[in-house]
C-alpha cells in the first residue's frame, strides 16, 4: 500500500508540473527510442497542414522547438515518423491516422515523450508519462489474473494437442526457401530423375524441377484442376513434378488431395458427391464451430468472417480423412510429404492495405511469409504474437480449413476491387461511367466483409516494411493476379517448367488476361520469361509451349487453358459462383480436362526431352479436341465363331 502511496504521489505530482508549464511557448521533445525520428508539428481540421520545419531527434536524446499559436477550431498535433519524407507539407485525412502524433496544446505541457509501443510510435504528454507504468502495471495484472484464472483447464487441453506447442519460434529474415524444403527437394528429385530415365531410357545426370500451376476460378477451378492432375498420372508426368501450386479454388483440391493421402481415383470418388450439396448449403457442426472460435479467443486471435467459412470448408472437403477435420492443419501435411513420394503444396494469397497495391503471401507445410515482409516464420507458429521476431507467446496452430478459407475468399473484395473485375463486361460506356462515379463516391466502397486478420510476425521490427502494424490482413489472390506464378521464383526454386492450368472466368471471352498478367508482373520484377505475342491465340488449343531459343536457363512456360473455351458460355454450371455440381456435371468436366492433358502429351515431353538437352526430339503430334460428353458406356465387343471346349460347350473366342 505503501509502495502504491509513493507512485500516486510522483503522478500527483506529475499533473502539478504540467499545470505550471502551461504557459510554455517551446515545446521539447523527447525519444525514448534506438531509432532516429522526424518531427513536425500540423493544424488540422479535415486535412493536415505542416506549420512548423520538420526536426531531427537523435535515439535516446531530445531536442527543443518553438510551439506556434494555434487558430480557433483547429487542432495542434505533432506528428512523428522514422521517415522524413512521411511528414509532407500537407497530408491527407488517411495518411495523417497512419503517423504517430500527440496533441501540443497548451494544457498539455511543455515535455513531449515518443516511446516505442508494440511496434509502433506512440506519444505521451510529461502527465501520461509517469502514470502511464503505474496504469499498465495495475490493468495487465487485474486482466491476465482473471484470463488465467477461467481459461487456464481450456489452455492447457488446446495447447496438448498441438505437438509444437512448447517451440518457439523465430522469424528468419531471409528470402531463401527453409531448409526442410531444401531437404526434401533431395529426396523428391531422386524419384523425378527415375521418372525422368524410365520415360526416355536413357540416364539423366540433372533430374528438372517441374511445377503445375493452378488458378481461381471456385469448384470449377478445382474440377480443372483435379482433371489436369489426373491426366498428367495418365500419361507419367505426376512422378516427375515437383510443386504443385494454388490459387483460391485449385488451393480446395490440392489441399484435401495431400491431406487424405488417397489415390487420385479414390480421392476423386470422395469428393464428386461431396459438390452434390451447395457450400452455402452445407450444414456446419455447431458445437465443432463455436469451439474453434473460442479457441481464439482464449488466445486472444482476431476472428473474422473466415473462421466459419474456414469450419464450412473443413467440414466439406475434409471430413472423414482425419477423427476431427477441424483439427487437420497444414503442417501435417510436412509427414506426407517428407519422403519425396508426394509433390510440395504452395497455397497462394495476397496482403492487403487500404490503397490497391498487393503482396504475394505463400503458406507451405514448412514455412509461411512474404519476400515483400521481408522474411518468413514455422507454419505452426502462424496465428501467434511477434515482437521484434521472436514469438511472445504459445498458441495451436492455424487450421487447414482456415487457410484454404483465406485462400479461397473471393467475397472479402470491396465495391472498388469488384468494379475493376466487372468493369471490362460492361460495353455500353455511359452507363459505366455512372457506375464508376457511384462506386467512387459510396462511402462503404473501400470497406471489406470482415477478411481474415492474422497477427503480424514482423511487428516491432521497424527497418520492414509492416514492422509497425500489429496485424496482417490477407484476401484471396484472385482479387490481383489468378494465376500465381510468382511464388515459383522464390530464391532456392530454380523452376525448369511450368505448366499452367488456367480456369479463370476471362477465357470465357477468348482471353488469356490472367495469364497475361501474371507474366507481365513477373517481367516488370525483372524475371526472364519466354516471349508470348499473342495472349489470344493460346485459348484457341489445349497446349501451348514457350521456350527461350537463346538462353535455356529461362524456364519452358507451357500454358494449358479450358478447351474448348466456349463450354465456359455453352455450361451454365461452370460459372464461378456455382458451388454445386451433380456427379454426372463433375465427371464430365473432370474428364474434358483430363483428356486435353492426355492429347497433349507429345507436346510436354517434347518440351521436356528438349529442356534435358536429349538428342532425337519427338515430333509433336496434331491436337484434336477430345468430345464433351463421355460414352456412358463401352461399345460391345461381337464375338468370333466360337471352339468347343474341354466339357463340350462352345466357348467364344475374342
Amino acid at each position: 500500500m505503501k509502495k502504491f502511496s509513493t507512485k500516486l504521489f510522483v503522478a500527483f505530482l506529475s499533473f502539478i508540473f504540467t499545470a505550471i508549464s502551461i504557459k510554455a511557448d517551446t515545446i521539447t521533445i523527447h525519444n525514448k527510442t534506438d531509432f532516429e525520428i522526424y518531427a513536425a508539428i500540423y493544424s488540422r481540421k479535415m486535412d493536415a497542414t505542416r506549420v512548423s520545419n520538420v526536426v531531427f531527434v537523435a535515439p535516446n536524446s531530445n531536442v527543443s522547438m518553438p510551439r506556434l499559436k494555434g487558430k480557433r477550431g483547429y487542432h495542434r498535433r505533432l506528428v512523428f515518423s522514422l521517415k522524413k519524407e512521411e511528414l509532407q507539407l500537407e497530408l491527407a485525412r488517411d495518411k495523417y491516422k497512419l503517423l504517430g502524433r500527440i496533441d501540443i496544446g497548451r494544457l498539455t505541457g511543455s515535455n513531449f515523450f515518443i516511446a516505442l509501443e508494440k511496434g509502433r510510435l506512440k506519444g505521451y504528454n510529461h502527465a501520461q508519462w509517469k502514470v502511464k507504468p503505474i496504469i499498465k502495471k495495475t490493468v495487465t495484472k487485474v486482466l491476465s489474473g482473471i484470463t488465467k484464472v477461467a481459461f487456464k483447464p481450456l489452455r492447457k487441453k488446446y495447447l496438448k494437442k498441438s505437438p509444437n506447442f512448447t517451440k518457439k519460434a523465430s522469424l528468419r529474415r531471409s528470402k531463401d526457401i527453409s531448409s526442410q524444403e531444401k531437404q526434401y527437394l533431395k529426396r523428391r528429385l531422386e524419384f523425378v530423375q527415375k521418372a525422368l530415365e524410365k520415360k526416355y531410357g536413357t540416364k539423366v545426370d540433372k533430374p528438372l524441377r517441374i511445377a503445375l500451376v493452378g488458378s481461381g476460378g471456385g469448384c470449377r477451378a478445382m474440377l480443372r484442376f483435379l482433371g489436369g492432375l489426373l491426366g498428367a498420372q495418365d500419361i507419367g508426368l505426376l512422378d516427375m513434378v515437383t510443386y504443385v501450386v494454388g490459387l483460391s479454388g485449385s488451393t480446395w483440391a490440392i489441399g484435401p488431395w495431400i491431406s487424405s493421402g488417397l489415390s487420385l481415383e479414390k480421392f476423386k470418388e470422395q469428393l464428386t458427391p461431396r459438390l452434390e450439396t451447395d457450400i452455402i448449403k452445407e450444414k456446419i457442426d455447431v458445437k465443432k464451430g463455436a469451439e474453434l472460435l473460442l479457441k481464439k479467443f482464449i488466445f486472444n486471435q482476431p476472428l473474422s468472417i473466415i473462421d466459419p467459412y474456414g469450419a464450412v470448408l473443413a467440414r466439406k472437403f475434409l471430413s472423414g480423412f482425419a477423427k476431427n477435420p477441424h483439427e487437420i492443419t497444414l503442417e501435417d501435411q510436412s509427414k506426407r510429404i517428407e519422403a519425396g513420394q508426394w509433390p510440395f503444396p504452395i497455397y497462394s494469397a495476397i496482403i492487403t492495405r487500404k490503397d490497391p497495391v498487393y503482396q504475394w503471401f505463400e503458406f507451405n507445410p514448412y514455412d509461411v511469409g512474404s519476400d515483400y515482409l521481408g522474411g518468413y516464420i514455422p507454419t505452426w507458429a502462424l496465428g501467434r504474437k511477434f515482437i521484434n521476431g521472436d514469438t511472445q507467446n504459445f498458441s495451436p496452430s492455424q487450421s487447414l480449413g482456415y487457410i484454404l478459407g483465406i485462400c479461397g475468399s473471393a467475397f472479402s473484395v470491396n465495391a472498388i476491387e469488384a468494379w475493376a473485375k466487372i468493369s471490362t463486361d460492361i460495353g455500353f460506356e455511359p452507363i459505366k461511367k455512372i457506375l464508376q462515379k457511384i462506386i467512387e463516391n459510396a462511402r462503404i466502397a473501400p470497406r471489406r466483409l470482415r477478411p481474415a486478420k492474422l497477427p503480424n510476425f514482423t511487428r516491432g521490427i521497424l527497418d520492414l516494411p509492416r514492422g509497425n502494424k500489429k496485424t496482417l490482413t490477407l484476401i484471396d489472390a484472385g482479387i490481383f493476379i489468378n494465376i500465381p506464378i510468382s511464388l515459383l521464383f522464390r530464391q532456392g526454386r530454380n523452376i525448369d517448367i511450368i505448366i499452367v492450368f488456367d480456369a479463370s472466368s476471362g477465357l470465357k471471352r477468348g482471353s488469356a488476361s490472367s495469364f497475361e498478367k501474371s507474366i507481365k508482373e513477373l517481367e516488370k520484377k525483372g524475371i526472364k520469361l519466354p516471349e508470348i505475342k499473342d495472349f489470344e491465340q493460346v485459348t484457341q488449343k489445349p497446349c501451348s509451349v514457350f521456350y527461350d531459343e537463346k538462353d535455356p536457363s529461362v524456364p519452358v512456360v507451357i500454358y494449358m487453358p479450358i478447351f474448348p473455351v466456349n463450354i465456359l458460355n455453352e455450361k451454365k454450371y461452370l460459372s464461378t459462383f456455382n458451388f454445386k455440381y451433380t456427379p454426372k456435371q463433375s465427371k464430365e468436366f473432370i474428364e474434358l480436362n483430363r483428356s486435353n492433358m492426355k492429347n497433349s502429351a507429345d507436346l510436354i515431353f517434347d518440351a521436356i526431352k528438349k529442356r534435358l538437352d536429349l538428342p532425337e526430339v519427338i515430333e509433336p503430334t496434331k491436337i484434336t479436341a477430345p468430345e464433351l460428353v463421355m460414352p456412358e458406356k463401352p461399345p460391345t465387343i461381337q464375338p468370333k465363331p466360337g471352339v468347343i471346349g474341354s466339357r463340350g460347350r462352345r466357348r467364344a473366342v475374342y
